[in-house]
């Protein structure tokens, strides 16, 4: 199958901590107006607007004081009176230190640019091609079969948020580079091997086939608190009247070792 246009290419890498708002803004804007990667059908994303309405904050009940009666005691000694203890200080606990690992999460960031991307269970290992969106506003493919393409606009494999791989499905003379891609289920590895020798291994979390028109695009590109990577490609029936499949296989991943 011929998946949408061609690839621009870039090959300046955009700093993931310095750049941030800057991709952010980029990602949302390709997921309300690009046609679905490897797609020529468009979604829209939807989102909700918050309530006009002030909020209302509950009146209290005045309620009356009781009705104390002050009782002499006789013979009282102040003297005598046993004094009552301050109450402790309330002691504030502090809150938990990070873990070695913890730490190391937090301060852990990619250096090297994306080169290959390897699965084990399919066989695939692929080179690399940087994609970015097209004059139409869609996300661009790689263009050679045997190839997959990481949408560099986006996050870089391995920091924090949604990185978004794709791969043809086919090709005119047959099976493409994510033509096995159903095969794929919870567990499996997939690694991705930077040019400064980094090996990225994410673990598929779960797969899912969605329609053409009717894919999450804020799951697959917008904001994450995780180190995700998800894969993308063609599925389903060949729809001859639209000249595409009429489904999308997505397979969510994310980092586990670095």
């Amino acid at each position: 199958m011929y998946i949408v246009t061609r690839m621009r290419f870039r090959g300046n890498r955009q700093s993931i901590m310095n750049a941030e708002l800057l991709r952010n803004s980029r990602i949302v804007l390709a997921s309300m107006t690009m046609m679905l990667i490897l797609a020529a059908c468009s979604a829209s994303v939807e989102q909700s607007s918050p309530s006009d309405q002030p909020r209302q904050t509950p009146t209290p009940t005045a309620t009356a004081p009781p009705d104390v009666t002050a009782t002499p005691t006789a013979n009282t000694d102040p003297a005598e009176a046993t004094p009552t203890p301050d109450p402790p200080e309330a002691s504030e606990t502090p809150a938990p230190a990070a873990t070695e690992s913890e730490l190391e999460e937090q301060e852990f960031t990619v250096t090297g640019q994306p080169v290959s991307l390897e699965i084990e269970r399919t066989g695939v290992d692929a080179y690399i091609e940087y994609v970015g969106l097209t004059d139409d506003g869609a996300m661009d493919v790689p263009q050679e079969w045997e190839n997959v393409g990481w949408f560099e606009p986006g996050t870089l494999p391995g920091e924090v948020g949604n990185s978004v791989i794709a791969g043809h499905y086919d090709s005119p003379t047959g099976p493409a580079v994510f033509f096995e891609l159903r095969e794929l289920e919870p567990g499996n590895l997939i690694t991705v091997v930077t040019d400064e020798d980094e090996q990225l291994t994410f673990e598929v979390t779960k797969t899912e086939m969605v329609l053409a028109d009717d894919a999450p695009l804020e799951e697959i590109f917008g904001s994450s608190e995780d180190r995700n990577l998800n894969l993308i490609t063609c599925d389903g029936i060949w729809d001859q009247s639209a000249n595409m499949y009429d489904h999308r296989l997505v397979v969510y991943t994310t980092l586990v070792t670095s």
